[in-house]
């Protein structure tokens, strides 16, 4: 993801919510995942709010700013980078040495940062910097499980931009676990222990909705045949058959399960899976 133009951080959250209604996924997700639970009463609806702020306003902004931000090219330009005046010398400071040659090269990153890195990727170096601590701490005030999942949530990005190599590149699997998978989970521990088989269900629907964004269907396939694996096991033949329902046109007519087309499909299968797991 490259930065055009530099926003507020506010406006550079409030632009991917309204990119492609981003939002609506991670909020379904986890009303499936309180469905699933079985638990819910009037009584949670505060940490429910606190919950969707999380994983709306929190865990995908950071994943943007962090996995899908092309962080390589203004790294690259610094390599390169030989403009700025040095900044005092340091006291007592010889010339040549490395306390010199130190603020030489603090005067150029500070050129760099004030011509180069900020005017294009100040509003998400922003976000990056602040969202996990908001995160964590109203993770915290959830609970232990709330607060592991942020930690998730936040290495999750760190490893993919350290394995594309601060390229930008999107990953649909790991973007899928961000935005259905964790918060699935997360409206899950806010009323009880997190089965096993919720994890494993997340797990599929992540692959699921990655091969839908992708365009592959085998992987939907995949991810979906997951979902009916951790259902048949754990004998709900209900949710076995409505899941089932809902995938066989799909996996029939074989067509690109595209995000425009299979969102309601997956949306439709999450419901019916929660409301099974409940």
């Amino acid at each position: 993801m490259t930065q055009d133009t530099n926003p507020a951080p506010v406006e550079y959250v409030t632009a991917q919510w309204r990119r492609g209604w981003t939002w609506l996924l991670p909020t379904f997700a986890l009303g499936c995942g309180v469905v699933a639970s079985g638990r819910l009463n009037g009584m949670q609806i505060v940490p429910i709010l606190v919950a969707m702020l999380i994983v709306v306003g929190l865990w995908p902004p950071f994943w943007t700013a962090v996995a899908e931000t092309d962080w390589a090219a203004p790294l690259s330009r610094w390599r390169a980078w030989d403009k700025g005046e040095s900044l005092k010398p340091l006291p007592y400071a010889v010339p040549g040495s490395d306390a010199d040659q130190l603020v030489i090269v603090l005067g150029k990153f500070r050129a760099w940062a004030n011509e180069d890195l900020l005017p294009d990727y100040g509003a998400a170096l922003t976000v990056a910097l602040s969202a996990p601590t908001a995160a964590l701490i109203l993770s915290a005030v959830l609970g232990a499980p709330a607060l592991e999942l942020t930690i998730v949530a936040l290495c999750l990005a760190q490893i993919r931009v350290l394995a594309a190599r601060g390229n930008g590149a999107p990953n649909p699997l790991l973007r899928g676990v961000i935005h259905i998978a964790l918060p699935l989970l997360l409206g899950v521990s806010l009323l009880r222990v997190i089965p096993v088989e919720l994890i494993v269900v997340a797990v599929g629907f992540a692959v699921a909705h990655a091969g839908m964004v992708a365009g592959r269907a085998w992987t939907s396939n995949i991810g979906l045949a997951i979902v009916l694996a951790a259902l048949v096991v754990t004998r709900h033949s209900v949710g076995v058959f409505g899941v089932g329902l809902l995938w066989l046109p799909q996996f029939l007519g074989q067509a690109q399960p595209t995000q425009g087309r299979g969102r309601w499909w997956l949306y439709a299968s999450m419901f019916v899976a929660a409301l099974t797991l409940g």
